[in-house]
């Protein structure tokens, strides 16, 4: 099983000065400009791509009732299993 964990930034600093505002998945969409967010999303594919999961589950917790205990927006990428039965 492969497990990928995304966390938008481009570097340490960028991350502890700018990512950190963003709590969860819906805070980021609601909050990040459209660029961002789809430029997001567009490397997490390439990442995927790259470590040759040409199929994949994406994950984000969004809220304690969700699950989310990291207090801030990231999303994980699961491949090498098969999920069908899985939620």
């Amino acid at each position: 099983m492969v497990f990928i964990l995304i966390i938008n930034g481009l570097h340490l600093n960028y991350f502890l000065n700018n990512f950190l505002s963003y709590k969860n998945f819906a805070d980021f969409v609601v909050k990040a400009e459209d660029l961002k967010v789809a430029n997001f999303f567009k490397k997490v594919n390439e990442i995927a791509t790259d470590v040759g999961a040409s199929s994949f589950r994406l994950v984000s917790n969004n809220g304690a009732q969700a699950g989310q205990t990291i207090d801030h927006f990231h999303v994980h990428i699961l491949a090498g299993k098969d999920f069908k039965t899985h939620l």
